[in-house]
C-alpha cells in the first residue's frame, strides 16, 4: 500500500501549486552532499495513479481505504497546505485522508510514542552522512521510527556501520541500507525544500544550511555617503 500512495502523489502539482516552483522532485530524503546520497536513489517512482489503483487492488483494497494524516503546522515550508493537497490527490485513487493537524510539539510527540499510522517529517543531517537517518528513521526502536518499520538485516547495518572505520566497507554498507529501504517504501518522499532568503541592501546575514538565521552573526553595512550637493 505504501508504493500505492507514493505513486498516488502528483509531486510536480505540489512543487508547481505550493511551493512555486522552489522544490527539487526527491527519490530518497538525503539531500545532494551528504555521504550516501546518490542521484541513481534520489529518482522517483512515476506518478501513475493507475499502477496506484492496480496496486491498492492486489492489496485487497479496491475501493481504497480510510486514514488519518498527522500533519504539523508552521513547522515547514507550506506544510499544511501540503498536507491538505495531498488529502485531495489521494482521494482520486481512493483513498480517504482524514487530516489531524497540531503544533509541532504536539505533534512529534504523538511520532514518539507511534500513534500514528501516516504522518508528515522532514529531516536534516548536520552531520552530513546518512547513519543519522537510519537510526532515527530506520531503525526498529528508532526514536521517529513511527511506522513500525523492523528489518533485522537493516537494524544490524546500521550497528556495524556506527563502529566501522575503513570508508569503503561503511560505504557499502550505507549503500546496501539506503537500497533495502527504498525497495520497501519505508516512506514516501516528497521534496527536497529550496531555503529563499531575503535581505536588505545593508545586511550581511550568512546562508545557514539549518535554515533559520543566526543572528549574532548579522552585520549591518554602513549607508552609502550621500554625494549629493
Amino acid at each position: 500500500m505504501r508504493q500505492a500512495v507514493y505513486q498516488a502523489i502528483d509531486v510536480e502539482a505540489i512543487r508547481t501549486g505550493i511551493m512555486r516552483g522552489y522544490a527539487i522532485p526527491a527519490g530518497m530524503i538525503i539531500q545532494p552532499g551528504m555521504n550516501g546520497y546518490t542521484p541513481e536513489f534520489d529518482t522517483r517512482l512515476p506518478y501513475d495513479p493507475q499502477a496506484a489503483r492496480k496496486l491498492l487492488a492486489e492489496a485487497d483494497y479496491p475501493d481504497g481505504f480510510e486514514v488519518q494524516l498527522d500533519c504539523p503546522r508552521n513547522r515547514y515550508l507550506n506544510d499544511e497546505s501540503i498536507c491538505r493537497a495531498i488529502a485531495v490527490i489521494l482521494a482520486k485513487v481512493g483513498i480517504t485522508v482524514g487530516l489531524a493537524i497540531a503544533p509541532m510539539g504536539e505533534h512529534i510527540a504523538k511520532l514518539r510514542e507511534r500513534r500514528t499510522d501516516f504522518y508528515m517529517l522532514s529531516w536534516g543531517g548536520a552531520a552530513f552522512d546518512s547513519l543519522n537517518h537510519f537510526v532515527y528513521l530506520y531503525r526498529s526502536d528508532g526514536q521517529y521510527n513511527a511506522t513500525g518499520y523492523a528489518n533485522p538485516r537493516v537494524d544490524e547495518l546500521i550497528d556495524a556501520i556506527a563502529t566501522e572505520l575503513v570508508t569503503y566497507g561503511r560505504d557499502a554498507m550505507i549503500e546496501e541500507v539506503w537500497r533495502t529501504v527504498l525497495a520497501d517504501v519505508v516512506v514516501v518522499p516528497l521534496h527536497h525544500q529550496i531555503m529563499v532568503w531575503a535581505l536588505r541592501d545593508r545586511l550581511e546575514l550568512p546562508i545557514d544550511a539549518l535554515d533559520f538565521p543566526r543572528f549574532r552573526l548579522a552585520r549591518l553595512r554602513a549607508s552609502p555617503t550621500n554625494s549629493s550637493p
